[in-house]
């Protein structure tokens, strides 16, 4: 009977402990201006590519949370009476990140607004892991062999890559695009998820799907500290999310064009022959001749 509460317990935690994998949590404290914390006040996020909003309370604690948030651009307003309406805009959350906004209110009437305008991401306080994020204008922008968007990895801090991952020209079913290692661990065993969901088959750890540079929002690249929703990995876990649409129509037109004659050719094939030149002898039986 014991043993059944304990597990019973542990499901119940467990279900309210959700993971991150490609969603973002945001959350935060709101105070007044002496530091005293504001309960049971109004917090809306807005996604204003996708003109979608979450709304969230905070508790006695003056503590908001949203939880399981997808990647993107976002707003957030907070609204409490006998204060001035407060206003954040511009803030990018990023697949699998756990960000931290505190909020601070000054007296005032609810007409008025104090707007905050922020251009980068929030940074991970609440976080120990050690990751980078790569988003869609770098998949776009920078040059791809094959157009596999996996070979961006490289570009992250205590990535080691191998010849025959430089060499991946496509990520679908292709080993050698998992053949990078993280930390000094081994190749070819990191984990590779898309939308949360796990692309490592069976075999030698190839990914099954990897999206194109037109349909991927970003990706995270986590090595070290990893949360305990990662398992199955001896490496690095790589997050890539799908890009989503947004409230104004828009499209892309992509032309690759790969031709062998600005392929640059190994070195072992580019060495000409030279015509021995006579070494100098001498008359000495010294075996320094031969040096």
């Amino acid at each position: 009977m014991s043993a059944c509460k304990t597990l019973s317990i542990l499901i119940l935690f467990a279900a309210m402990a959700p993971a991150q994998t490609q969603t973002a949590t945001l959350r935060g404290k709101v105070t007044d201006h002496t530091g005293a914390v504001i309960p049971s006040v109004q917090v809306t996020l807005t996604n204003t590519e996708q003109n979608r909003s979450w709304n969230a309370s905070t508790n006695h604690e003056g503590v908001y949370s949203f939880v399981q948030i997808p990647p993107g651009m976002y707003s957030l307003s907070v609204e409490a009476r006998g204060f001035k309406k407060y206003q954040h805009t511009g803030m990018t959350l990023e697949v699998a990140q756990v960000a931290a906004l505190d909020v601070s209110m000054e007296l005032g009437s609810v007409a008025e607004t104090v707007e905050v305008s922020t251009q980068v991401a929030l940074l991970e306080t609440a976080s120990s892991t050690l990751d980078s994020v790569i988003n869609h204008k770098s998949a776009e922008a920078l040059p791809l062999n094959g157009r596999n968007v996996l070979q961006l990895i490289a570009l992250s801090p205590g990535i080691n890559s191998t010849r025959s991952y430089r060499g991946a020209t496509s990520g679908d079913g292709s080993i050698t695009s998992n053949a990078f290692s993280a930390n000094g661990g081994r190749d070819v065993s990191s984990e590779i998820m898309l939308d949360g969901s796990p692309q490592i088959v069976m075999g030698y750890n190839q990914p099954a799907y990897v999206p194109t540079p037109d349909a991927l929002q970003e990706f995270r690249v986590q090595t070290n500290a990893l949360s305990a929703e990662y398992g199955r990995t001896g490496g690095a876990v790589i997050n890539l999310v799908h890009r989503s649409g947004t409230k104004e129509f828009h499209g892309s037109f992509t032309s690759s064009c790969v031709t062998t004659s600005l392929t640059p050719t190994a070195s072992s094939t580019t060495a000409t022959a030279r015509p021995n030149r006579p070494s100098a002898t001498t008359s000495s039986a010294s075996p320094s001749a031969d040096r």
